[in-house]
This record gives structure tokens, sequence and C-alpha cells, in this order.
């Protein structure tokens, strides 16, 4: 009868160990990946404006990061393009 309580005991550690994993799973990278995702959705359409806010330095972080660099680059990108067109039309 002990054993199949300490064996009731180890499965519920290791249920709750799961779900607290899956959590931090869900807060740490997927939540991150998934706005990403959706701002680069934005940025496909010739939204611009958008920007990846992810507070972390880990790798995650640091995608976000060189995300938000790239999209400067982008922005920089139109701006040129919109003063060469300017140029050409005045």
């Amino acid at each position: 009868m002990r054993e199949k309580r300490q064996l009731a005991v180890v499965v519920v550690l290791l249920v709750v160990m799961g779900s607290l994993t899956y959590v931090a799973l869900i807060a740490f990278v997927i939540r991150p990946i998934t706005r990403m995702a959706a701002v680069s959705d934005k940025i496909a359409s010739g939204d611009l404006a958008e920007r990846v806010e992810v507070p972390s330095s880990d790798e995650i972080g640091l995608l976000a990061q060189s995300f938000n660099e790239m999209l400067e680059g982008l922005r920089a990108l139109a701006r040129e393009l919109r003063m060469a067109g300017g140029q050409l039309s005045g």
C-alpha cells in the first residue's frame, strides 16, 4: 500500500513539473516567436512602424534584437528610396 502512495506522489510531481515546464516554454519561447511572426506579417504588408519587444538577453532576445536591426535597415532603405524618388520627380 505504501508503494502505491509513493508511486502516486511521484506521478503527481512529474505532472506538476511537466506543467510548469510547459508554461515556461510558452512564456519564454513560443510567445516571443509568435510576436515576431505577427510583426513580420505586418512588415510583409508594408508596415515598417512595428517593433518586436522581448525583454530578455537569451537567444530569443538576441533574435528579436537582430530582427529589430533588420527592420531599421529596411526603414533606412525605404527613406532612401523616397528621397531618390523625390529627386527624380522634382
